[in-house]
């Protein structure tokens, strides 16, 4: 048997009331087309209560002030029920499209993260590249060093060979204005010319 609906916000535009249309409320207005409301009681009550049903359930006539007043507050209520739905609708909206933008970001942060993450080891690699060519270019120094150490020596050396020679130098010439001083004197001449003599 189909479950009747206690209350209904479908409320038809000018809806009269009506007595009786549920056996639990006096007096409501229509949410549907009274007919359907004959044709679930036919179909779907005790056969011996449809006289009594279709009896009682008829149009309210005349003013209900108290009836009026709760129609008016209910009207009421149903305006502020609406407004809250339309903004009910559009936060839901606002929801979707504030998720579309989070989901947006969250995969830019995933490519910044791993750009980031990728940049992160191409930095290390440079640092251990510069370690390397910083620990070559110190080697580099400490031989360049070692090296001048040797050539100020051997410079030095140079130095003093090189004197020695120009003092042997001047020695050999010394000695070669000695040796042709020495040969052209007289006596040297006359031993020269003796018997043998020189030829």
């Amino acid at each position: 048997m189909p479950v009747e609906r206690a209350h209904d916000f479908t409320i038809m535009t000018d809806s009269p009331l009506y007595w009786h249309i549920h056996h639990d409320i006096l007096a409501e207005p229509l949410t549907e087309p009274i007919e359907n409301r004959i044709r679930f009681i036919k179909n779907n009550k005790p056969y011996h209560e449809f006289e009594t049903r279709l009896r009682l359930m008829k149009p309210v006539r005349g003013k209900l002030p108290e009836l009026d007043k709760a129609r008016a507050e209910w009207d009421k209520a149903r305006a502020e029920w609406d407004k809250a739905h339309a903004e009910w609708d559009k936060a839901g909206a606002e929801f979707v499209k504030a998720s579309a933008e989070w989901d947006k970001a969250c995969a830019e942060w995933d490519k910044a993260s791993a750009e980031w993450g990728k940049a992160g080891a191409e930095w290390d690699k440079a640092c251990a590249e510069w370690d390397k060519a910083r620990a070559e270019w110190d080697k580099a120094g400490a031989e360049f060093v070692k090296a001048s150490a040797e050539w100020d020596k051997a410079s030095t050396e140079w130095d003093k060979a090189s004197a020695e020679r120009d003092k042997a130098s001047a020695e050999f010439v010394k000695a070669g204005a000695e040796w042709d001083k020495a040969l052209a004197d007289p006596a040297v001449l006359s031993l020269q010319a003796g018997p043998r003599g020189f030829g």
